[in-house]
């Protein structure tokens, strides 16, 4: 860590954004489903060093109702340096701004994701019961929700 940029993501950004959820997810996101976020109004933003994006992550904020956290991913190469909570307690700050709390879906067998988001203050309140496709049929989603409404700080502590 040291160099990296927080920003949002452009349309120049979609070809390396895009490498990396294909290498990262079994279903990725098309291309599209990316430009749509920026086109949208969606807060996607990458952390990027030396023109090379490292991650990503996407949160809708709707006028009415808590935030979405859609999409969130580390390059492979660049994972287990913080990056991920980083980027997520940047997203977490835009909500806590609105007075928003936050909601997200995650695999149930993504334990390091789990672990993340329980200690950036996340809770599980719920399953999706057959909610991504696996090569072998479906998994189950946990419904993960962040009602706090505080800034949380990239350690995860909560920022008074």
């Amino acid at each position: 860590m040291g160099r990296e940029i927080l920003r949002r993501m452009d349309y120049f950004d979609l070809s390396q954004v895009h490498a990396i959820e294909a290498k990262s997810f079994p279903n990725p996101w098309p291309r599209s489903a990316f430009l749509h976020g920026i086109l949208t109004g969606y807060e996607c933003w990458v952390l990027a060093s030396h023109g090379r994006i490292l991650a990503y992550g996407i949160l809708e904020l709707p006028t009415h109702e808590d935030g979405h956290l859609l999409n969130i991913c580390v390059a492979h190469r660049e994972r287990r340096k913080g990056y991920a909570r980083r980027l997520l307690a940047h997203l977490l700050s835009l909500a806590t701004e609105q007075e928003k709390g936050v909601f997200l879906e995650v695999r149930a067998s993504n334990h390091a994701a789990r672990r993340l988001y329980s200690d950036m203050g996340f809770e599980q309140s719920g399953v999706r019961k057959g909610y991504y496709p696996t090569p072998s049929g479906r998994e189950d989603a946990l419904v993960f929700r962040r009602v706090e409404r505080q800034r949380v700080g990239v350690s995860g502590d909560r920022a008074s």
